[in-house]
């Protein structure tokens, strides 16, 4: 099977079925390095997790923070990107946990 020229996937509800391209970008390293690739920030920052917005603070409680979306971290991405002072781009990296990686912006 070759995952470039996708294949067909078949659904009771669309007997034709659905064309789907797949494509795997596999990272290997330690989290610390996982997470500065893919332009989170590191397990220790207030904003540890690149699945939701859970706060380092909040910990304790157990909860899962709002699950975020790609929209939402690409928007976070680009803020930080066009941002001109290193100082800017810390802050919202602070904020959000989230800073510029190149990957994020591969088509999926």
């Amino acid at each position: 099977m070759s995952l470039r020229d996708g294949f067909t996937v078949l659904k009771a509800q669309n007997t034709e079925g659905r064309q789907v391209y797949l494509q795997v970008l596999p990272i290997h390293g330690d989290l610390l390095a996982i997470h500065k690739a893919v332009g989170f920030g590191p397990p220790a920052a207030l904003k540890f997790c690149g699945w939701c917005d859970a706060n380092l603070n909040e910990l304790q409680l157990m909860k899962v923070g709002t699950k975020r979306t790609g929209y939402e971290i690409r928007e976070v991405e680009k803020a930080w990107r066009n941002e001109k002072s290193l100082k800017e781009q810390e802050d919202i990296q602070k904020e959000t946990g989230i800073q510029w990686s190149e990957l994020n912006m591969l088509p999926y």
